[in-house]
C-alpha cells in the first residue's frame, strides 16, 4: 500500500530516509544529500512515498520567488533505482509511474497552499533537457531561452 507523508527529523540525516534509496550514480546521491540537509534546515519540504513501509521516491517543494512573484518550486523529484519506469495501478488509472504521481500530488499541495496564501506558480528548473517530456503533460510550460518550467497554479 502506498503512503505519501512528510520526511522530518532524523529521517533527514544521512543515517535515515537518505540509505534507504537506491541511487543511479555518486552524483545523483550526492544531490539527494543536498536536498535532505536544506530540508533538515527548513528550507524544503520533502514528501516521501513509501510502498509497504519501503521508501520508493520523494519529492523537494520549497517557496520561493519565480517571475517576481511568490511561488511553489519543485527543489528535486526523485524516484529510487528498483522502482523507475515502473507503473502501479495503485496510484492511478491508468497505472502510472512514481515520478507522474509524485507531480501531481505537488499540483495537488500547490492548489492546496494557494488557497491559504498568495502563490501564483508552481515552478521547476530542469536538470537536462530531457526531463522536459515528463512535466509538459501535466501542464507545465517551458520559459523560452530558459531551463525553467511552470503554470499557474490551478484552483482547487
Amino acid at each position: 500500500m502506498f503512503d505519501l507523508a512528510l520526511a522530518s527529523g532524523s529521517a533527514l540525516m544521512p543515517s535515515g530516509l537518505f540509505r534507504s534509496f537506491r541511487y543511479g550514480g555518486p552524483d545523483e546521491r550526492n544531490y539527494v544529500r543536498q536536498v535532505f540537509q536544506l530540508a533538515h534546515k527548513k528550507a524544503a519540504k520533502v514528501h516521501v512515498l513509501k510502498n509497504d513501509g519501503t521508501p520508493c521516491g520523494f519529492i523537494a517543494l520549497s517557496v520561493g520567488d519565480y517571475n517576481n512573484v511568490p511561488s511553489i518550486k519543485i527543489d528535486y523529484l526523485f524516484t529510487s533505482v528498483p522502482f523507475r519506469k515502473q507503473t502501479y495501478p495503485e496510484l492511478g488509472e491508468p497505472p502510472i509511474k512514481i515520478s507522474e504521481y509524485l507531480i501531481g500530488q505537488a499540483l495537488l499541495m500547490a492548489a492546496d497552499i494557494a488557497t491559504k496564501v498568495p502563490i501564483r506558480y508552481i515552478a521547476l528548473q530542469l536538470a537536462t533537457d530531457r526531463h522536459e517530456a515528463l512535466y509538459c503533460p501535466h501542464g507545465f510550460i517551458r520559459t523560452e531561452g530558459t531551463n525553467w518550467m511552470s503554470q499557474i497554479i490551478p484552483s482547487v
